[in-house]
């Protein structure tokens, strides 16, 4: 029997990967980023409001 929950990401793992998605495509929109990773779009929001915070990142609009 397999658990359904064998591997639960981390909140450390999680901002890497927010981070590296980034990095991939700065032009990546917040529900890309939810759906890539299946967290909701306002835990991305809250996320990248912290890492504007701390200087590691800067949000622009975003313009077709």
């Amino acid at each position: 029997m397999i658990a359904k929950n064998f591997f639960k990401p981390t909140i450390i793992y999680k901002e890497y990967m927010i981070l590296n998605l980034i990095e991939k495509d700065p032009n990546i929109t917040q529900r890309e980023i939810s759906t890539a990773i299946n967290i909701a779009v306002s835990m991305v929001n809250t996320y990248i409001d912290m890492y504007e915070k701390e200087g590691l990142l800067e949000k622009r609009a975003y313009l077709n």
